[in-house]
């Protein structure tokens, strides 16, 4: 099993108990799933009580970060606008989540059907 980047909207569905993935559980065992800040702050910026929070905080914290540079941002600006070039337009934080995935080669898994027209477009996007 590869490196695994799992996406705000199937956090949310597997943290609130109506998803449960074998593959998710696994890759957490194994020490493959990692995560970046704007997934983290999507998720703790919902509807949460403080022990929630504080619960869901807890969890991040052990998950390995994929934190970025200026390199990062300019590269993510980049790509968003070639996208748009190509008539697909993407929220910045789709876009930030889509590079994430492809710079460290591993598949994004998400319900957020913005990331097929991603792949459309980038093959080289990863999608579980």
């Amino acid at each position: 099993m590869s490196r695994l980047l799992i996406d705000t909207s199937v956090w949310i569905d597997f943290f609130s108990k109506k998803y449960a993935s074998v593959r998710i559980n696994q890759a957490l065992k194994d020490g493959l799933v990692f995560t970046t800040p704007i997934i983290i702050a999507e998720i703790l910026s919902g509807r949460l009580t403080a022990k929630q929070r504080k619960q869901l905080s807890g969890i991040f914290e052990v998950l390995p970060m994929q934190n970025f540079s200026v390199e990062h941002a300019q590269d993510v600006g980049q790509y968003r606008a070639r996208l748009q070039q190509k008539g697909l337009s993407v929220s910045l934080p789709d876009a930030h989540i889509a590079l994430a995935s492809k710079n460290c080669s591993a598949a994004l898994f998400s319900k957020d059907k913005v990331f097929i027209k991603v792949r459309n477009i980038d093959p080289d996007l990863r999608l579980m």
